[in-house]
């Protein structure tokens, strides 16, 4: 199996990139970068397999914290699909100065890359926090409105009971007056 050979060469090749292990997220930012260089369309998905890679037309599968080959590798096979010649092969030469040629850019920024990754996350967790934060002083606020809702419900059942008693006062009231009229015209 040709296809197998090329993996173990590459393997060989590339030991030290292989050995260099990203985090997700790290993958994630530097699939970006490389993806607005080369113009790929395709999308990074981070599965939970413990190994390996994919691409396809429409998206790029690597495994659960990828080895920088690896990521290197599937995006020399997006670059090659774009130019790709009818009947070529997938690994081949061309493939390989691909490859080589997307580690050198890997390799030439990653320490920045890895920076500006860890601060994107670090920002995320703050304003995950601060969301969080504004989420439970809404909570607590619609609390403290419910407790002013009940309590402004309880002075309504209050005055409608006064008026209920006002209204049964005024119709005792209206009943007396009915019964002194009639009283004083009987007398007249």
């Amino acid at each position: 199996m040709p296809h197998l050979k090329y993996y173990d060469k590459e393997r060989e090749t590339f030991k030290a990139q292989y050995e260099n292990k990203l985090s997700n997220t790290e993958a994630t930012h530097i699939y970006k970068r490389l993806a607005s260089r080369y113009k790929l369309r395709q999308r990074l998905c981070v599965t939970t397999r413990s190994w390996g890679g994919n691409c396809s037309r429409y998206r790029i599968k690597v495994c659960n914290k990828p080895p920088v080959a690896i990521l290197a590798h599937e995006i020399a096979h997006a670059i090659h699909w774009k130019t790709r010649q009818s009947g070529e092969r997938w690994h081949c030469k061309r493939h390989e100065t691909i490859m080589r040629r997307v580690l050198r850019v890997i390799e030439t920024n990653l320490i920045d890359w890895k920076e500006m990754a860890n601060k994107q996350s670090e920002q995320r967790a703050k304003s995950f926090e601060h969301r969080l934060q504004r989420r439970e002083a809404n909570i607590e606020y619609s609390k403290s409105l419910e407790g002013k809702l009940e309590r402004t419900l309880a002075g309504m059942k209050r005055w409608k009971t006064k008026q209920r008693r006002a209204e049964t006062a005024l119709k005792k009231l209206n009943r007396r007056k009915k019964l002194y009229e009639r009283l004083l015209a009987k007398s007249q």
